[in-house]
């Protein structure tokens, strides 16, 4: 028999759907716009990239979208400055032995909660040298996938618990940044602004994003 969905089920998915698929995405765009305002020397290396893309035709397809990687860097290192959920929660499903090194370990038992704090590891200088300053290089040449794989940037989370929607958030990332970037040169105003942690939801920058938009034409 099909299951039917109860009124607490259709809340959830609607607040899974807000905050997963459009509050976070939001926060993220905000972000990396913030930071190429603060480093316009990056965002004209994105632009010229965006731009040369767009060359032969005035929008770019689901297949040219994902060959532009500097931009592809450039939300990675956003998303790392910046951690939308600074930790995440795991639980055991296996008895686990973690070596912490050649005298010690540390025995995880069946059923116990787990902390990655993922915004220390992406703000590690051991990982990312100079890790408070902008640098999208920093994932060239398959760097994300290597990173992953060590377990040191978990933007979506990972494992068989990883999010659903990476593929859709990276898409409306950056078709929003390729729309406004090839239109638009943004500058920021007031002063500089810091990332952190807040009393709600992730890490946010402090105080008011005030960014300007100044149109010029190809």
């Amino acid at each position: 028999d099909q299951k039917q969905a109860t009124h607490d089920d259709l809340v959830g998915h609607a607040l899974t759907v807000m905050l997963d698929g459009y509050d976070t995405s939001g926060t993220a765009l905000l972000h990396a716009l913030y930071y190429l305002a603060e480093n316009p020397a990056v965002q004209q290396k994105l632009r010229v990239e965006i731009l040369s893309s767009m060359a032969s035709e005035k929008s770019l397809d689901f297949e040219k979208l994902s060959s532009l990687q500097y931009l592809e860097q450039v939300i990675y290192e956003s998303l790392r400055l910046s951690s939308l959920i600074p930790q995440y929660t795991k639980v055991c499903t296996l008895p686990t032995v973690i070596k912490l090194s050649e005298s010690k370990s540390l025995d995880v038992e069946d059923g116990m909660t787990i902390m990655i704090p993922n915004y220390q590891f992406h703000h590690d200088k051991q990982y990312f040298p100079e890790p408070e300053a902008f640098k999208p290089e920093r994932f060239d040449n398959g760097a994300y996938q290597e990173l992953m794989r060590k377990g040191i940037f978990l933007p979506f989370s990972d494992g068989p618990r990883i999010c659903m929607g990476v593929p859709l958030a990276m898409l409306t990332l950056k078709t929003a940044l390729v729309h406004i970037l090839s239109n638009f040169q943004v500058v920021r105003g007031r002063d500089r602004l810091i990332a952190k942690g807040d009393s709600g939801f992730g890490v946010v920058l402090q105080g008011d994003v005030i960014l300007e938009y100044r149109r010029f034409f190809r």
